[in-house]
């Protein structure tokens, strides 16, 4: 008799010894350390993505971003107003330094 437990429901079910098989959970990769973030100057200066955005208007830390963004990102226009958890955000430029969002207002040419 077994017993598997899914998300929303639980079952029984029978099966026979011929029926089983052994399972070894996969090893998971070690975790990297992630890198120390830089001076809060030079990633400021790096955010601008050698002079293309200008007028920050919001910094605001999202240190788990970099799973999704890597640890820099010009993400580009984003209009919303709000992002995991932050409220009353500018719509602006995003960039992403590890391990912050940067906002900026305006697009240089």
């Amino acid at each position: 008799k077994l017993e598997i437990q899914g998300y929303n429901k639980r079952e029984l079910i029978f099966a026979k010894k011929n029926q089983l098989s052994t399972y070894e959970r996969p090893q998971l990769p070690k975790a990297k350390a992630l890198p120390a973030p830089m001076s809060a100057e030079k990633a400021a200066k790096k955010a601008t993505m050698k002079g293309k955005y200008s007028q920050l208007l919001k910094k605001f830390p999202a240190r788990m971003d970099y799973l999704q963004y890597g640890f820099e990102k010009d993400y580009g226009l984003y209009p919303q107003t709000d992002y995991m958890g932050q409220k009353d955000l500018p719509a602006g430029y995003w960039i992403y330094i590890y391990p912050n969002w940067y906002i900026f207002k305006s697009k240089n040419k």
